[in-house]
């Protein structure tokens, strides 16, 4: 039997979009733009800021949306806002951007926890430093807003390492499908001024990093009993030039799942994998992977390291705790370093009880915990299941019997 599964559109290229299409005067058609609580209230923060003098925005919980959003907002002659999150994404990092913005002359501050006030003014730009090694969002924020400044901008990247690089090659992407003149090249971004122009259609591809639990899914279902899976995702085809970094999950579990594209869009099937060696990966460019991914390997017992995952310690959770926290309750073999999770695959000691999984508020760890419940003889649930609307508020209905 193959099973059809539908995920959202990019939430990341969603977001992007959304930004560019505001500072280009909204009037943008965008297609397959992803539902979910990120992207619906990025485009209500901008609904607002066009509609009232002083617009009361709740951005929500999302770091994209706020960091995003406050670069833009920033950038809006005759704009104001003041803006306020949850509690959770307010001890996520933001004086990065703030403080980069603020050099740049912006009129903006924090007036509390997670509180912002905003003046939108005609920036001039310039060269810009901001730190890459703590979220590439601070980048992506520059970025976007950097086209409607006098000078435009040079941003020059700082750290030992950039997080996500994929991402900020895919908001160079989306600026240029909005008509904006930017340059990627290492360290150093160049955004030509000139502003934005509305493309007649754009259309938001399907989201990779949801197709990760789908992968996730079709793996485990080597050892769930069912004896495999066949899935077909519609519309998920070939990663294009929008650079969605988590399409690297072709390659991540293609020892585990086998991918083929048609017309209609992905087949995806499971395969029955032998470790004969320790597994391993450099997650750096793709830390939202490691969800699925080590649960996925825990699942199927494979022995692994994944490295590159700093990141995850300022995330919607502390996802290198939460991870080796929930999957040790699983009863499975974990063990948690400053950046890698790893494990020798000693065989479970699942509990004789039903385990409630603590999500920690995060949707991918909500999910990435929940497609394991088929391989826990009593029984799994999570205790926050609608925090998947941040992402992919269809999750349950594409997975029912995990209710």
């Amino acid at each position: 039997m193959v099973k059809s599964f539908f995920i959202p559109g990019s939430k990341s290229l969603s977001a992007r979009a959304i930004v560019a299409d505001a500072l280009a005067g909204g009037k943008a058609s965008i297609h397959n733009i992803a539902v979910c609580d990120d992207a619906e209230r990025l485009a209500a923060a901008f609904a607002m800021l066009d509609s009232r003098p002083t617009a009361e925005i709740y951005i929500g919980s999302g770091a994209a949306p706020l960091r995003f959003f406050l670069a833009a907002a920033a950038s809006m002659p005759g704009r104001k806002a003041s803006v306020s999150c949850d509690p959770q994404l307010a001890r996520r990092p933001i004086k990065p951007l703030i403080d980069a913005l603020r050099s740049l002359g912006a009129d903006i501050d924090m007036t509390g926890e997670g509180k912002f006030r905003v003046a939108g003014r005609r920036l001039k730009g310039g060269a810009v430093s901001v730190d890459g090694s703590i979220s590439s969002q601070f980048i992506s924020a520059l970025m976007l807003a950097a086209p409607c400044w006098e000078q435009g901008a040079e941003i020059r990247i700082e750290g030992e390492t950039t997080v996500s690089r994929p991402y900020i090659d895919m908001t160079a992407s989306v600026m240029r499908d909005f008509g904006a003149r930017v340059k990627a090249d290492g360290r150093k971004i160049t955004v030509a001024p000139g502003g934005y122009t509305t493309p007649e259609n754009y259309r938001v591809e399907p989201d990779w990093s949801a197709a990760s639990y789908i992968y996730e899914a079709v793996a485990l279902a080597a050892v769930d009993g069912s004896g495999g899976m066949e899935a077909v995702v519609p519309g998920l085809t070939m990663p294009a030039l929008t650079n969605q970094g988590d399409a690297a999950c072709l390659e991540l579990f293609s020892k585990f799942v086998k991918t083929t594209f048609n017309a209609e869009g992905a087949r995806l099937s499971t395969l029955i994998y032998k470790p004969e060696t320790c597994f391993r990966a450099n997650l750096t460019d793709t830390p939202d992977l490691a969800p699925a991914l080590a649960a996925t390997l825990c699942g199927l017992q494979v022995p692994f390291r994944l490295d590159g995952l700093a990141h995850l310690r300022v995330k919607e959770s502390d996802r290198i705790k939460a991870l080796s926290s929930q999957l040790s309750a699983c009863g499975f073999d974990l063990h948690a370093g400053d950046s890698f999770l790893e494990s020798a695959a000693a065989t479970p000691r699942f509990p004789k009880e039903r385990i409630t999984v603590d999500t920690f508020g995060d949707h991918r760890i909500a999910m990435s915990m929940a497609l394991l419940a088929p391989l826990m003889p009593a029984g799994l649930t999570v205790d926050r299941p609608e925090v998947v609307a941040k992402s992919f508020p269809s999750f349950w209905q594409s997975f029912p019997s995990l209710r």
